[in-house]
């Protein structure tokens, strides 16, 4: 089963759709989603901030628009 990260924030409408098409993509190509809120680690708001939604599975990243 793939791995699947979400980096994300609250307030982040682009976020919350970006979650709920992976959710909805469940049933077509099984994944683990991992959900990180940016805000949590300076490390990664500094990394993500303008970039969010991020969506990271295997090698590879992708930014919005998807």
């Amino acid at each position: 089963m793939i791995s699947v990260t979400l980096y994300t924030r609250a307030g982040c409408q682009l976020c919350d759709q970006a979650k709920a098409d992976l959710e909805a993509l469940q049933e077509v190509v099984p994944h683990k989603l991992a959900v990180i809120d940016i805000d949590s680690d300076p490390g990664l708001r500094d990394m993500f901030a303008l970039d969010i939604p991020v969506i990271e599975a295997g090698p590879y990243r992708l930014k919005a628009p998807f």
